[in-house]
């Protein structure tokens, strides 16, 4: 149901929220293969990202792509978060879903991020440090996953975890909170 991962040896090590964490390569990220657990239809990723940018810069900055799925990103000069999805459909159409404005976000600073997907719902949520903040409906089926990759645009990655389905609001505050112990 759910799959842990342990930052890779080939990583450089840095301090994470609680112990060790894998440092993000600049400019490139962290890319994990995909299992077949990690259904577009559903599904759930959270992990511990150090931010290394402010909210006032002017860059596109990339928190986690999904490859021809989606990614939780913000966009050259916008001062939000977004969990955007894209369509397999002929047009290739994308919608910018969930957004989640900038509140208390300095760089340097840990912050938990977890997304969660449902088609049979017809549902994603974006959560920050264990709470919702985002919520949109997925109007037609999204893309397959063709990767994960965690960053680039983080120092660091802490406690990764994939779900095979799409947790609640007190799974992903459970997942928080055990994170920080």
């Amino acid at each position: 149901e759910n799959v842990g991962f342990e930052s890779p040896n080939e990583f450089e090590r840095i301090a994470g929220v609680v112990g060790a964490a894998a440092a993000v390569p600049e400019k490139v990220g962290i890319l994990f293969p995909i299992k077949p657990f990690l259904s577009h239809k559903e599904g759930t990723v959270a992990v511990w990202l150090k931010i290394n940018w402010a909210p006032k810069e002017t860059t596109t900055r990339g928190l986690i792509n999904f490859g021809r799925f989606g990614w939780l990103w913000r966009w050259t000069h916008q001062q939000f978060l977004q969990f955007s999805l894209f369509y397999h459909h002929l047009d290739e159409r994308h919608d910018y879903g969930c957004q989640w404005k900038f509140r208390d976000w300095r760089p340097g600073q840990w912050r938990h991020f977890a997304i969660t997907w449902s088609w049979s719902k017809r549902k994603r949520v974006m959560y920050i440090d264990g709470a919702p903040v985002a919520e949109a409906e997925i109007k037609r089926i999204p893309n397959v996953i063709t990767e994960v990759r965690l960053g680039p645009d983080a120092d660091g990655a802490d406690e990764l975890v994939f779900y095979s389905r799409a947790v609640d609001a007190a799974e992903v505050r459970r997942v928080y909170e055990a994170g920080k112990a």
